[in-house]
């Protein structure tokens, strides 16, 4: 599943707020209900690290590399991470795929 997405280009919905309150970090959908806690996600260092790098501009590959150069974890280990939150993420409809071929020539 990891292979089908490495090339792949991330960017944040509109939907979403970040804010980090007394050091913690949170994802807030803006389209639905606050009042349900599971409409809100808390995210642990790895996954703000990830979450910065969904910008529309770091492929899913330079985003696994930078992961492993930060923590220095294993190839293995950093694509199962970023996996799991890219599925969860875009299960929730907090970030949408670009297509690259409408990309080219606007990556820096």
């Amino acid at each position: 599943m990891y292979v089908d997405i490495v090339e792949k280009l991330f960017q944040k919905n509109s939907n979403v707020v970040t804010r980090c309150i007394a050091g913690i970090t949170l994802l807030i959908p803006i389209k639905r209900p606050v009042d349900n806690k599971q409409n809100i996600l808390t995210l642990n260092e790895t996954a703000v690290f990830i979450w910065e790098r969904l910008n529309g501009i770091n492929t899913i590959a330079e985003i696994k590399n930078q992961l492993q150069e930060q923590y220095e974890v294993s190839s293995e280990q950093a694509e199962g991470d970023i996996l799991n939150f890219v599925l969860l993420v875009e299960e929730l409809d907090l970030i949408r795929l670009i297509n690259y071929d409408q990309m080219k020539g606007q990556r820096p």
